[in-house]
């Protein structure tokens, strides 16, 4: 019996993950996560009624530089105080400019992007306002942009399938006992 005990000491067996693949792990959940939580911000909003838009200009420069990720929700439009920043249709386009002043007896706001020298040259009315904003992050909108045509989601998926990859493969990447 003394034999067969040895000769079963001396098998390696697996005794935990290598520091190699704890990195790889890490950065394949990493990856993971980074592309599932894009997907989230670029299709959960409009689900509960929030509107998104990507910024294309630099009227609102240096708050909100061009290709900012921008979220607007409805709200009590006649509440609307000057500083706020609302979205609102223009002829078919969306823009974002700052409130500089609201007359609830008009059912109106007076505009301004914030690197315009004036001010916008007509009110907008409560028709055309689509929301106030309520957050918005540089650099996320050209992303969330790309992501939303094809090549963007093959790309989405090309990488969310790497980060799988490097995930499994650094959870098999084990010592061996000695």
């Amino acid at each position: 019996m003394n034999q067969t005990s040895s000769a079963q000491s001396h098998r390696t067996e697996p005794s935990g993950i290598t520091p190699f693949g704890v990195l790889l792990k890490t950065v394949g959940i990493v990856i993971i996560i980074a592309i599932l939580l894009l997907c989230l911000t670029a299709f959960v909003p409009p689900l509960f009624g929030f509107q998104t838009a990507t910024i294309v200009s630099g009227s609102m420069e240096p708050e909100i530089p061009v290709d900012s990720y921008v979220l607007a929700s409805k709200g009590s439009y006649e509440e609307l105080q000057p500083g706020q920043i609302i979205m609102f249709d223009l002829d078919g386009t969306t823009v974002t400019h700052r409130v500089v002043s609201n007359d609830p007896s008009e059912r109106s706001v007076v505009t301004k992007g914030d690197a315009n020298e004036r001010e916008d040259m007509h009110p907008v009315s409560y028709s055309q306002i689509t929301g106030i904003v309520r957050f918005h992050m540089p650099l996320l909108g050209n992303v969330l942009h790309f992501m939303s045509g094809l090549p963007g989601k093959l790309y989405a998926l090309g990488v969310l399938v790497i980060g799988a990859l490097l995930a499994f493969t650094g959870s098999h990447m084990r010592r061996r006992a000695k």
